[in-house]
């Protein structure tokens, strides 16, 4: 058996699982940065990214254990897309300053080169070079192999759908550490991003991850969502304004919640916002939140049709 077999058929599948169960095990957080980025900017479900990669990870190393040597195009593959991948997280947590992530990624790095010279190796020490020259080329067709890789890709899919992963708790793909006197220790930090939300389904933005109900009140007929906060002064004056003596449109108004521990301003407003027939929900309590209140969503038979953080009154016309 060559240098490049024993890597093909052993080390890369070895490899590819490690790190799909590390994935499986960590959650959210394991999703690579640019991967994270990717799904806030395009308002994309980072959990269905990190589940298609694991998916991805385990049908290599499948292929890999079931094809043997013959799967060498698939273990390069491998290798340089962890490769680079690795290298990828090693620059971001340079940026970051983020020392323990910079040593798993750079480790990670170093086993891909390693992996990647074996493959490019045609024999070893030791080696009957003229047992590499007779390995097929080709891949016949072999009944046994193709029901076993049927079977390991059908549990593979069930797997990556059904099992529970915990939920990303970083921010645009950079770790968010909560620091300073108001807040407490490991205060995860969730990011909203209302630019992204303008013409999607409701049911394709993040905010309905947290606010499921949000999807049921929001399906038939056109309907206002307002996300607010408080102690926000505008919050204040805008429900006052206009919904205090109700509204022809149902109104959903949605508060933000400070963040566990946080030390909470002198003179900042406790009561609630004056919304009368509103539906009052809230965001859960515990992260902080990244959004900027007021935020003002018309939603139209779950399409939002209109959203604003600064104007309102454009959302409150087209109502």
């Amino acid at each position: 058996m060559t240098t490049r077999t024993i890597a093909t058929s052993a080390l890369v599948p070895l490899l590819m699982l490690g790190i799909a169960l590390t994935q499986l095990a960590i959650g959210g957080n394991s999703l690579p940065s640019w991967l994270a980025t990717l799904s806030i900017k395009f308002e994309f479900d980072d959990l269905i990214l990190l589940r298609a990669l694991i998916a991805i990870e385990l049908a290599i190393a499948l292929f890999c254990l079931t094809m043997g040597g013959r799967a060498h195009a698939i273990a390069w593959l491998a290798v340089i897309g962890t490769g680079f991948v690795s290298l990828a997280e090693c620059s971001a947590s340079l940026r970051r300053d983020d020392g323990q992530h910079l040593m798993t990624s750079g480790i990670i790095f170093l086993i891909s080169l390693v992996l990647a010279g074996m493959l490019a190796r045609k024999g070893g020490e030791g080696t009957d070079h003229r047992s590499e020259e007779t390995e097929p080329t080709t891949v016949r067709w072999n009944p046994r192999r193709t029901v076993v890789q049927v079977i390991g890709m059908i549990l593979i899919v069930a797997v990556t759908i059904n099992i529970g992963l915990s939920p990303r708790t970083l921010a645009e793909g950079r770790p968010l550490e909560a620091q300073g006197p108001d807040l407490g220790e490991d205060v995860p930090i969730f990011t909203l991003s209302p630019d992204n939300w303008s013409g999607k389904e409701i049911s394709e933005i993040q905010l309905t991850t947290y606010v499921p109900e949000l999807l049921r009140l929001t399906e038939d007929g056109r309907s206002l969502v307002v996300i607010y906060n408080k102690g926000c002064g505008d919050c204040h004056d805008m429900f006052e304004v206009h919904f205090s003596e109700g509204f022809h449109v149902p109104v959903i108004a949605i508060e933000v919640p400070p963040a566990e521990g946080a030390v909470l301003a002198p003179g900042r407003r406790e009561d609630d916002v004056t919304c009368r027939d509103c539906v009052m929900t809230s965001l859960p309590e515990g992260p902080m939140w990244l959004i900027t209140p007021p935020v003002m969503l018309l939603v139209e038979d779950g399409r939002i049709l209109c959203v604003e953080s600064e104007d309102y009154l454009q959302c409150l016309e087209e109502a």
